[in-house]
């Protein structure tokens, strides 16, 4: 129980990766005809856009900590300059939360073609 001992407005780190694990599920139930990398990306870029943990500044507090990739925004943003704390925090938890997801897609998409290949093999 010892992931469950930090918690941020609500959030552990359980929570969270259930989340992630939710959010990468409905994007491969929506694109399950069409399993595309660029239609992969984006529907994971509108679930990510969309999450009350990219919305809502205080929640991307308990993205950022819980995300395994907190540091994407260096990756993907270098550029951007945010015109408030708030809003560069909400950027990064966007980041984070994005590629958290496609990560989750990528393995759910691998368990999936291996049940698929011991069901006709």
């Amino acid at each position: 129980m010892a992931e469950q001992r930090d918690s941020i407005l609500g959030w552990t780190s359980l929570k969270y990766r259930q989340h992630i694990k939710d959010l990468a599920e409905d994007v491969l139930d929506e694109v399950a005809g069409d399993a595309q990398p660029c239609v992969i990306d984006d529907r994971v870029h509108e679930v990510a856009d969309g999450s009350e943990l990219v919305i809502y500044y205080g929640k991307a507090h308990a993205c950022l900590w819980f995300s395994d990739h907190s540091d994407e925004i260096d990756e993907d943003l270098g550029w951007y300059k945010a015109d408030s704390f708030p809003a560069l925090l909400c950027q990064a938890a966007y980041f984070a939360l994005a590629a958290d997801v496609r990560e989750q897609v990528d393995r759910l998409q691998e368990e999936r073609e291996a049940a698929a290949e011991k069901v006709t093999a």
